[in-house]
């Protein structure tokens, strides 16, 4: 997956040159003490990275929110974890209507809440808008690959929305 992931932003900077490029890299740290007994404890050190960025070119954008964590001071099973939150391909104003959405992205609606590997479909014409999406869980830590058992685990919904008052 990371080899396809490499391979595709190669041959994206080779077609396209982004217009836009912009992002957040931002690092904490933290320290603790977690006392598991009356004469047992240990001090963490747990330090965070994250790096949101986007490459736009025109409308169609390549979006991306990714968190590095550890801990220093411990060993802590799954340390260092790499999370990827968000990975995806958007493009807008397909035919004047419609946004595609394609990879690791957030699904927030009236009755789903999260992330979805997947794709989501919004059509918008006039005061009325269409939208749908289909996909799959995340694995546990947000880890970047797909779940095994993806027709097991799928999420899948759309809606349908309408501006009834305009201005006047």
């Amino acid at each position: 997956m990371k080899k396809l992931l490499i391979f595709f932003l190669f041959v994206l900077s080779g077609i396209i040159t982004a217009q836009n490029i912009n992002g957040r890299f931002s690092s904490s740290v933290y320290s603790f003490e977690r006392v598991d007994s009356a004469d047992v404890s240990k001090n963490h050190l747990r330090a965070y990275q994250m790096l949101n960025l986007n490459l736009n070119y025109g409308d169609v954008s390549v979006r991306s929110y990714l968190n590095f964590e550890n801990d220093f001071a411990q060993d802590i099973k799954d340390d260092p974890r790499l999370r990827f939150y968000n990975l995806y391909l958007e493009a807008r104003n397909i035919l004047d209507i419609a946004t595609l959405k394609l990879g690791r992205q957030p699904i927030i609606n009236s009755v789903v809440g999260g992330l979805m590997d997947g794709v989501s479909l919004s059509l918008r014409k006039y005061d009325f808008q269409l939208s749908g999406f289909y996909g799959g869980n995340v694995p546990a830590y947000q880890k970047f690959e797909l779940i095994k058992n993806f027709s097991d685990n799928y999420i899948a919904g759309g809606k349908l929305t309408t501006t009834l008052i305009k201005n006047l």
